[in-house]
């Protein structure tokens, strides 16, 4: 209903809590990415702390697999569907009308030039996340491996891969479309939109720089002791 403060206290909320998830997520597939590159050219600094990078590596895709699942679980009591559920059953609340009575904007400002929200508007978007390519063999992973274990699959985890494979590119239009779907109607709801960045990926590149100088350090060090000798 319009003008219903417990309502649109409980969508500010959701909006929080879910985008806190997806940020969550970003931040996982961000630097499960970012370690798999730097494979090519920084193998031997990983191969001095082999346990701690392949176990973070590991642990990483197994998070992620069951965060994007919980996210685009149609059947789940929170994440993308839930929520427009919730836009759809309190439509009124995107009414542009409402965005200028809560932001105060004046006839004619920008942000009123939008597309009004409709039943219908939010089944195209429901129908988005059913699409999203990653998401088949997401669920195939978490129900067979990562969240229960199927015999065929715990004995062949190789035949995982290959009936499930997941792309880049599928991952990253996963992650996007969850950003997307939140970011919409936060934006209808107070003209509001989240930056989902992960601003401190390059961390792990200093790390790797931190080893290699130190190798490089010792290598010389034992040559001298070498020379010496």
């Amino acid at each position: 209903m319009v003008n219903n403060k417990a309502t649109e206290k409980e969508f500010e909320d959701y909006v929080t809590y879910l985008g806190g998830e997806i940020s969550r997520l970003s931040d996982y597939v961000a630097l499960y990415q970012r370690l798999e590159e730097l494979k090519a050219d920084h193998l031997e600094e990983m191969n001095f702390a082999p346990f701690f990078f392949g176990v973070t590596i590991d642990a990483l895709f197994s998070v992620i697999v069951l965060w994007i699942d919980k996210l685009f679980d149609e059947k789940g009591q929170r994440g993308l569907f839930n929520f427009l559920a919730f836009v759809e059953k309190n439509i009124d609340l995107f009414r542009v009308a409402e965005l200028q009575r809560r932001q105060n904007y004046p006839d004619g400002h920008w942000m009123l030039d939008r597309d009004a929200v409709t039943i219908e508007s939010v089944e195209v978007d429901r129908q988005k996340l059913r699409q999203c390519p990653a998401r088949k063999a997401i669920s195939l992973r978490r129900n067979k491996f990562h969240a229960h274990f199927d015999k065929k699959y715990f004995f062949n985890r190789a035949a995982l891969d290959q009936e499930a494979p997941i792309s880049w590119e599928e991952l990253t239009e996963a992650v996007k479309l969850t950003q997307e779907t939140v970011n919409k109607y936060s934006s209808h709801h107070d003209g509001s939109a989240t930056e989902f960045m992960a601003l401190n990926c390059d961390d792990v590149n200093g790390v790797l720089k931190a080893i290699r100088e130190w190798r490089q350090f010792r290598l010389q060090e034992l040559e001298s002791a070498l020379d010496e000798d």
